[in-house]
């Protein structure tokens, strides 16, 4: 039973203006009160507030602390508008749900998880928030739901399904279903499905898809599509699609739908640059010089550190 449901009349309206403190003697028996302090309080069940005001903990000066031993304790508030505000430390070793604001001046311990919806959650700087699922770190609607030990998901459905251990997922949607282990993706939807392990995606929708293991891919939409097994993309939409294993894609556009295994695209062009076949050098542009040497022979320039081709 909740506490608002314990009470009636005017009672229950002095609950809702925060004054909960001075119902824990009388009715719960649960906190001593004494001027300046507050005794620790220690619940064996669920704390379940429901009002439309405001319920503080702590309050008036006093600094005390709320702890829930039981494994399955859980500090659920559901609020309309309200906030929940404690001055001393909580520790919770189940679930903390919370759909106004949340309040904590000291330490915040929450063994399970902490959901705060549609509200503020304030944290004193000098304090501490401590999350301990596995030394995981989740934030974000549905964000590291399935999540592997020591793994990071930060932003809505991030890193949601089987997330490996050790990785990480920063970037709505980012990570979203099987992130392998110690994987990267950082940006929305980056390494979004079946990222493999130790791949790495920075940028929007980079990765996204079946990236593979140790591919690298930075910019927006590089290795989006079937990323080969460690093979990199540099720029927007390099090695975009089906980039071959062990190639590399530098620049804008470079690979953008074909780099062939080992391949190397290097491109600066501004329109796509594509491998002709399996371990090869493509570059472009590469300036055409009449040196006399023999058309299409390569010629370095080592004070202008400039590589040209001859025209004639």
């Amino acid at each position: 039973m909740s506490f608002a449901n314990l009470l009636g009349g005017a009672d229950k309206s002095r609950f809702a203006q925060g004054v909960a403190q001075d119902y824990f003697t009388s009715i719960l028996n649960v906190a001593t009160l004494q001027q300046g302090t507050i005794a620790p309080i220690e619940l064996a069940s669920d704390i379940v507030a429901e009002t439309t005001g405001a319920v503080g903990i702590g309050g008036m000066g006093r600094v005390g602390t709320a702890e829930l031993a039981d494994a399955q304790d859980n500090l659920v508030a559901e609020l309309s508008g309200g906030d929940i505000t404690f001055v001393g430390d909580v520790s919770v070793s189940g679930d903390v749900i919370h759909s106004g604001d949340l309040d904590v001046l000291g330490v915040l311990s929450a063994l399970g998880g902490l959901e705060v919806s549609g509200a503020d959650l304030q944290i004193n700087p000098s304090a501490s928030l401590v999350f301990d699922v596995s030394n995981a770190v989740r934030i974000g609607v549905l964000a590291g739901v399935g999540q592997g030990d020591e793994a990071v998901a930060i932003g809505h459905q991030s890193g949601q399904t089987l997330q490996g251990a050790s990785a990480v997922a920063i970037g709505v949607q980012s990570g979203e279903q099987n992130q392998g282990q110690s994987a990267v993706a950082v940006g929305v939807g980056s390494g979004q499905t079946s990222q493999s392990q130790i791949a790495v995606a920075v940028g929007g929708s980079s990765g996204q898809t079946s990236q593979g293991e140790g591919a690298v891919a930075v910019g927006f939409q590089a290795g989006q599509l079937n990323q080969g097994q460690y093979s990199t993309a540099l720029g927007e939409e390099a090695g975009e699609q089906n980039q071959g294993q062990f190639s590399v894609c530098i620049g804008a556009l470079a690979g953008q739908t074909t780099a062939d295994a080992n391949s190397i695209l290097i491109n600066a062009s501004g329109v796509a640059l594509a491998s002709t076949g399996a371990s090869r050098t493509h570059i472009n542009p590469i300036r055409g010089v009449a040196h006399g040497v023999g058309v299409g022979v390569m010629v370095y320039d080592p004070v202008a550190f400039e590589l040209t081709y001859s025209t004639s």
